[in-house]
């Protein structure tokens, strides 16, 4: 069995390029896969941005075949790597175009265009039919990742994620100053204004300085219970605008739900299940004011 896609008013469309999903990829919101597909020819060009906001993916093709602005030189040997992003960022943005992929099992997916011989099969059937080729590797991508809308865990900085964990070596500047983490920054404010949170933001370790910042010996600011929320906010904040290659893997993550999966914790992190994951929350905040 073959399943066939290309027209709009026929089944399947939705794995057309043309199909409205829009998706995230580098940075940017895409309004279909051909916008993405056809600004690639110009990276970094207003060309390229001219595309990204062009009313409908036909003025984005229309745009992308111009030969008024130069083609990067490389476009051959990248254009379906290209394609490969889009479709699999198309894919795991919208669950229900995931699960309609999914359920065509192993059947053979072919583009129908008449005209193309490269990505469609051609009015003869004898195309490459490279869209199709592609998105049968998509669909095999996706069999083996999580759905769109599963929670995602963290916790060690060892494991996958474990950018997000607070422990995590990523320098923050704020307050004037440089923190090596943002464990440093948040356990050194509950001594914000005295000697010690100097001594904290100097501690080698964010282990070393989450022992120091519990140590009741020091004196803890009074409003602190009123204020950690705040601080935890601005120092995630912090991390992910001031590393871009983080920004990038927070917003990868789409809609899912992200929780510090840990029974040590049941304030920052889901204690195991049941706890208020006040980290996984701040997270998805900042990903959706990166997002816009």
């Amino acid at each position: 069995m073959t399943i066939y896609f290309y027209s709009k008013s026929a089944t399947y469309f939705e794995f057309s390029n043309f199909s409205a999903h829009p998706f995230e990829l580098d940075g940017l919101t895409w309004p279909t896969v051909e916008h993405y597909f056809q600004a690639q020819k110009f990276p970094q060009t207003p060309h390229a941005e001219k595309i990204r906001t062009a009313p409908t993916p036909g003025k984005a093709k229309h745009l992308g075949r111009s030969r008024d602005v130069p083609l990067r030189s490389d476009w051959e040997q990248v254009k379906e790597e290209v394609m490969r992003r889009a479709l699999t960022a198309k894919f795991r943005a919208h669950p229900e175009l995931r699960k309609l992929l999914l359920d065509t099992g192993d059947t053979q997916l072919v583009e129908q265009a008449p005209r193309d011989y490269y990505w469609g099969c051609g009015s003869k059937g004898t195309g490459k039919n490279r869209m199709g080729v592609l998105l049968m590797a998509v669909r095999e991508q996706l069999r083996d990742e999580p759905a769109a809308d599963a929670p995602l865990n963290f916790y060690s900085v060892n494991d996958p994620y474990g950018e997000f964990s607070n422990f995590a070596r990523y320098p923050i500047r704020l307050k004037g100053k440089t923190w090596p983490t943002t464990e440093h920054y948040f356990q050194a404010q509950k001594f914000a204004g005295t000697p010690h949170e100097e001594q904290l933001r100097r501690a080698k370790t964010a282990i070393g300085v989450a022992k120091m910042g519990r140590e009741r010996s020091r004196p803890l600011r009074r409003d602190w219970e009123s204020v950690k929320d705040n601080i935890m906010r601005e120092a995630v904040m912090a991390k992910f605008s001031q590393h871009d290659d983080l920004k990038q893997l927070l917003l990868s993550t789409g809609q899912r739900k992200l929780v510090e999966h840990t029974t040590n914790d049941a304030y920052w992190g889901d204690g195991g299940g049941g706890g208020k994951n006040m980290l996984g929350q701040i997270l998805m905040e900042v990903r959706g004011k990166l997002r816009t």
